[in-house]
């Protein structure tokens, strides 16, 4: 088990490469948490971008929606990936 911290650490980088500090093993994220992860991100974005947009509401108002649905996207996301010992191909 890692730590929220450190897994979230993890997501934000490019590498995706979650080191065991025990043991020192590389864990690589599913292929099934990565594309969960991007539609989990994706998805609440969209949705406040359109919901807002079909509200009426203003520029101000929709910016906030989509950046706080990503920040919260971002901030659950360590909840949501599973690492294994072997990085596979995502399709």
């Amino acid at each position: 088990k890692f730590t929220w911290k450190e897994t979230l650490l993890t997501t934000l980088k490019f590498t995706r490469i979650l080191t065991c500090p025990k043991c020192g093993t590389s864990l690589y994220p599913t292929p099934k948490s990565r594309t969960k992860g991007t539609l989990l991100i994706a998805i609440p974005i969209v949705a406040a971008s359109f919901i807002s947009s079909m509200a009426g509401a203003d520029a101000a108002v929709r910016i906030t929606a989509i950046i706080l649905a990503g920040m919260l996207s971002v901030l659950l996301s360590p909840y949501y990936y599973e690492y294994i010992e072997e990085d596979k191909p995502l399709w």
